[in-house]
């Protein structure tokens, strides 16, 4: 997951403009995760991501794909969720349907992969 994480941070202005990099799929919820890693931000131990995550079938409330900014603190080994938007359509496109800040931090859990 460290790795992981190291190469899967971007900031972006537009969910449309990103040259989105699958990283993980969700099969069983229907959902793929996607990361833009040209758009690194780093600051000291911290690195910041625009995730998009788009769904295979659209949720009840209506959208289709939406997008996180997370910013990662490599150092303490936590995520903490900054932004959010949903949209209408896949892949960030279409109406934006809500949006707005996020206060929320968590640890990265302990996985396998983060011992690479």
């Amino acid at each position: 997951m460290k790795k992981l994480i190291c190469i899967c941070f971007a900031l972006l202005a537009s969910t449309a403009w990103a040259e989105w990099v699958k990283v993980a799929e969700h099969p069983g919820l229907g959902i793929t995760y996607y990361i833009d890693p040209a758009k690194v931000q780093k600051d000291g131990n911290l690195r910041q991501v625009l995730q998009l995550q788009d769904l295979k079938q659209r949720h009840v409330t209506g959208y289709l794909s939406g997008s996180t900014k997370l910013e990662f603190d490599c150092k303490e080994k936590r995520v903490k969720g900054l932004f959010f938007s949903v949209y209408a359509d896949q892949m960030g496109m279409g109406e934006t349907l809500n949006s707005g800040p996020l206060n929320n931090s968590t640890d990265i859990p302990q996985h396998p992969i983060n011992a690479r």
